[in-house]
C-alpha cells in the first residue's frame, strides 16, 4: 500500500510541548511551523559562456588588429623593408599599447568570475534539498588520486546516480515541495561575508532537520527489502558515474555494496532516535499505519 503524506501533515503531528526540553527531537519539534529552506552541478549557463568567448575573441581580434597596423605603418615607411632594429622599435611601440589589451583582459576575467558566480547561485537555489541529503555523507568523500589508499572512501563521482536515484524514490512532486521549502530557508540563513550561501548555518536550521525527516521516511519505504533496492542503487550509480580517463589514480572506481550500505546508514542515522520518541511515533502511526511503522523500524535498525 502506498502511503501519501505532506511535509504539513508530519509538522501537524508533533507537538512542542510534548518532548524534553533539550533533545534532539524537542529542537525539531520547536521548530514548527516549519521555517522554510550537488541533478547535476550546471556549468556556467549558456549565454554567459557566450558572453566569455566573446570577451576572447575581442581580446585576441584586438591583438591582432594592433599588431597588423604597427606592422603596415611600418613597412609603409620603411619601403617594404625591415631591419632587426625596426622590428625592435615596432615591438617596443607594440609594448607601450599592451595597457589597452591589459584592460580588456581584466574585463574578460571579471566576466567570467561573475557568470560563475551567477551559476554556483543558480545551482544552490535548484539543488538545495539534495544538498541536504548529501550532507550527511558528504564527510566520506575522498580524492579520486586517494581512493586507492583508502577503502571506506567515496568518489564524488557518484553524485550524479545517487541524485537521480533520489528523484526516483522521492517523486518529482515531493523533491519540489522539498527544494522550495529549502530554498526559503537559505533565503532566511542569508549570505556570508563572501555572499556565499552559509551552508552550515542551513543545515543546523530546525527546518532543515525537518525536511531530512520527511525525506528518511520517503526513502525508508524503498528499503524495506533492503537487499534488492540497493541492487538497484548500485545500478544507478555506476550507470551514471561521472567518466574519468582510464589511467589515471581512482578511474578504476566503483560504488560497493559496502560503500552502499556506509550512504544509507548515514542517510538513516537520525531515524531510530526519531522513532524511539513516543509522541512523534503515535503520530507517524496515526498518519501512515502500523505496517508502515513496521517497515520504518525495519530499516532503522538495518541501518543503524
Amino acid at each position: 500500500m502506498t502511503h501519501t503524506w505532506s511535509l504539513k501533515g508530519l509538522k501537524n503531528m508533533i507537538k512542542p510541548e510534548q518532548s524534553a526540553p533539550d533533545s534532539p527531537i524537542s529542537s525539531m519539534r520547536d521548530s514548527l511551523p516549519i521555517d522554510g529552506e550537488p541533478p547535476k552541478a550546471k556549468p556556467v549557463e549558456a549565454a554567459a559562456a557566450s558572453t566569455i568567448d566573446q570577451k576572447a575573441d575581442d581580446l585576441s581580434n584586438a591583438i591582432h588588429s594592433k599588431f597588423m597596423a604597427l606592422l603596415s605603418e611600418k613597412l609603409a615607411a620603411k619601403g617594404g623593408h625591415l631591419s632587426a632594429s625596426d622590428v625592435t622599435e615596432m615591438g617596443e611601440e607594440f609594448r607601450r599599447n599592451m595597457d589597452v589589451i591589459k584592460t580588456m583582459f581584466v574585463e574578460a576575467v571579471d566576466s567570467f568570475n561573475r557568470a560563475q558566480k551567477r551559476s554556483r547561485e543558480e545551482n544552490e537555489r535548484g539543488s538545495a534539498f539534495t544538498r541536504l541529503m548529501v550532507h550527511k555523507f558528504e564527510h566520506q568523500f575522498v580524492e579520486d588520486r586517494k581512493l586507492k589508499d583508502n577503502p571506506y572512501g567515496l568518489s564524488r563521482r557518484m553524485l550524479p546516480g545517487f541524485m537521480n536515484a533520489l528523484h526516483t524514490m522521492v517523486g518529482a512532486q515531493k523533491q519540489a515541495d522539498y527544494e522550495k521549502q529549502a530554498s526559503e530557508i537559505i533565503h532566511k540563513v542569508g549570505k556570508d561575508s563572501n555572499g556565499d550561501v552559509d551552508w552550515e548555518k542551513v543545515y543546523a536550521t530546525p527546518g532543515a532537520r525537518m525536511i531530512s525527516l520527511g525525506a528518511e521516511i520517503e526513502l525508508a519505504q524503498h528499503f524495506k527489502k533492503s537487499d534488492k533496492r540497493i541492487d538497484w542503487l548500485l545500478a544507478m550509480v555506476n550507470s551514471n558515474l561521472i567518466p574519468l580517463d582510464d589511467g589515471l589514480p581512482g578511474s578504476d572506481w566503483k560504488f560497493t555494496r559496502a560503500g552502499a550500505n556506509q550512504v544509507l546508514r548515514a542517510i538513516f542515522s537520525s531515524l531510530k532516535t526519531t522513532l524511539d520518541d513516543k509522541t512523534i511515533r503515535a503520530k507517524i502511526i496515526k498518519k501512515l499505519g502500523q505496517d508502515a511503522m513496521d517497515v520504518l523500524d525495519a530499516v532503522a535498525e538495518r541501518f543503524q
